[in-house]
């Protein structure tokens, strides 16, 4: 017999599965043969189903799309990460810091959207500006002006100052040689031998 020929009766307290053209439910035996059993009942009462937590979606969000861990996030939300890792396995949210947590969310998925397959970088997210976003407040206008200022659009400190992305832009502009890849690994390894 398929799952076709089943039929399932869900009351407030009961579940019954009983097939529709034969009174019995077929079943295996120890020997391998079909024997009929009576129709299938079970009690739901002590069944609890639970949503998946909206927090845990937020922070993986946040982790996924700006590759924050999640001593970081809490940072960013000024809470403690132990808090963030209680949302994560479904312990209740404060409603300020879902709010809060959310709007974070949006910002990830802001950032991914201008930047796909990029995660922040750490030196315009570093411990210093995430606990500053959290002393202001996620939800704050000022933390929106800072995460702006900072991350999503930064500017320069100064009139005249460009933003590079490697060294070998900044050798164009001067009119130097670009370094290639292989000597740029030596030279790292020198200086890290040299701090030894």
């Amino acid at each position: 017999m398929n799952a076709e020929s089943m039929t399932f009766s869900v009351t407030g307290t009961g579940f019954r599965a009983s097939p529709t053209a034969a009174p019995h439910w077929p079943h295996l035996d120890g020997t391998g043969s079909l024997v009929p059993i009576p129709e299938l009942e079970c009690d739901l009462t002590s069944l609890h189903l639970q949503a998946r937590p909206a927090a845990e979606g937020l922070v993986r969000c946040v982790q996924d799309k700006l590759g924050l861990t999640i001593g970081q996030t809490a940072k960013a939300l000024g809470c403690s990460r132990q808090a963030v890792h209680g949302w994560m396995r479904g312990k209740p949210v404060d409603p300020d810091n879902l709010a809060n947590l959310r709007r974070l969310a949006d910002w990830a998925v802001e950032w991914s959207g201008l930047h796909p397959g990029r995660s922040v970088e750490p030196d315009r997210l570093d411990a210093a500006a995430l606990e500053k976003l959290g002393r202001l407040g996620i939800s704050s206008p000022k933390a929106r002006d800072l995460w702006e200022r900072r991350v999503l659009r930064p500017t320069p400190s100064e009139p005249g100052w460009d933003s590079f992305q490697d060294a070998n832009e900044i050798a164009r502009r001067i009119g130097a040689q670009p370094v290639p890849e292989l000597e740029r690994g030596h030279r790292r390894a020198h200086n890290i031998g040299s701090l030894k």
